[in-house]
C-alpha cells in the first residue's frame, strides 16, 4: 500500500488497489484467534496545482471482506468439483477396463 501512496504523491491520475488489514478483534468478538482480517478496496486521486504539485488527495476505502470470502469459497468449491470429476472419470475407466476383461472370458 505504501507503493500506491508514493505513486499518488508523484501525480498518478488515479490509484485503485486492494489490501488486507490485520487488526485486533472487535470488542465482544468471540474467537480463539487474536487477530481479524479485513479486505479493503481503495481508490485514490490527487488534486494538482498549476505546477503539478499534489495539493490534496481524494479517496475512498470500502470493506470487501465478504466478496473476498465468497471468492475464496467459490475457488474451493471449483477445486473440489474438479477433483470429484477426476475421481469419477478414474472410476469409470477402471470399471470399463474390468468389464472389457470380463467380456474376453465369455
Amino acid at each position: 500500500m505504501s507503493d500506491a501512496w508514493e505513486t499518488v504523491l508523484k501525480g498518478a491520475p488515479t490509484i485503485n488497489c486492494e489490501f488486507r488489514w490485520i487488526h485486533p478483534p472487535d470488542e465482544g468478538y468471540e474467537s480463539s484467534d487474536d487477530t481479524m482480517l479485513t479486505w479493503c478496496s481503495m481508490a485514490v486521486a490527487p488534486e494538482m496545482d498549476e505546477e503539478g504539485n499534489v495539493i490534496r488527495v481524494f479517496g475512498a476505502i470500502s470493506d470487501i471482506s465478504d466478496r473476498k470470502r465468497a471468492e475464496s469459497e467459490q475457488r474451493q468449491r471449483l477445486e473440489e468439483a474438479v477433483e470429484h470429476k477426476r475421481q469419477q472419470e478414474n472410476f469409470i475407466d477402471m470399471v470399463s477396463h474390468e468389464v472389457s476383461l470380463l467380456a474376453t472370458f465369455f
